[in-house]
């Protein structure tokens, strides 16, 4: 078993010849990603692929839902959106920061 690595949703963890895909991930176009925000996990089985899953933490993350409340940072304006940071939901602040935008 591989230490732990953080990892957001969607994001491509490595490809199918190398690993498994286990709890947490899918696969697409040869590839593996997550399916959540947590940590990679990796386990080596004997003689196969080693899994990839990915875990949440232990401690629930807070994720905003639509409607709620947030406090921001602006990180970038365009015409059609701003981008932003997401590191409130109320008056609780996140563990790490979300991006969001706001059209």
């Amino acid at each position: 078993r591989q230490p732990l690595s953080p990892c957001v949703a969607g994001e491509r963890l490595c490809s199918t010849e190398e690993a498994t895909a286990g709890s947490g991930t899918y696969t697409r176009h040869g590839f593996i990603f997550s399916s959540l925000a947590g940590c990679m996990e990796r386990k080596d089985e004997d003689n196969e692929l080693p899994v990839v899953s990915v875990v949440r933490d232990s401690e629930s993350q807070l994720l905003p839902n639509v409607g709620a409340v947030v406090t921001c940072k602006v990180c970038s304006i365009n015409s059609r959106f701003a981008k932003v940071h997401i590191l409130y939901v109320g008056s609780t602040p996140l563990k790490s920061t979300f991006r969001g935008t706001i059209r």
